[in-house]
């Protein structure tokens, strides 16, 4: 092999590599601009889960007092029928 076949050899290799970092620099650009995007959707998102949240606050604080409204009103309805339920046994048997 002459040194003119040899260098034509390397440089077609060298033209291919070339080519395929050129692919590869445009596939990077186009990962760029689409992580770029997703940080921004991500961001966004983000500040509307806080958003989400702090709005949620007053409902979960009304939700918790409800139910411990209805807790103690089970509680007092417990009472009162153990109460009844003790005077009708009274008034059966005594």
């Amino acid at each position: 092999m002459s040194d003119k076949e040899l260098f034509n050899i390397l440089l077609k290799n060298q033209e291919k590599a070339a080519d395929e970092i050129a692919k590869i620099n445009v596939t990077l650009v186009a990962q760029h601009h689409t992580l770029k995007e997703h940080m921004r959707r991500s961001l966004a998102n983000e500040e509307a889960i806080e958003v989400l949240k702090d709005e949620l606050k007053p409902i979960q604080t009304h939700v918790t007092q409800v139910s411990g409204v209805l807790k103690f009103f089970g509680i007092i309805s417990l009472v009162f029928g153990f109460v009844i339920t003790a005077v009708k046994v009274k008034d059966i048997f005594f």
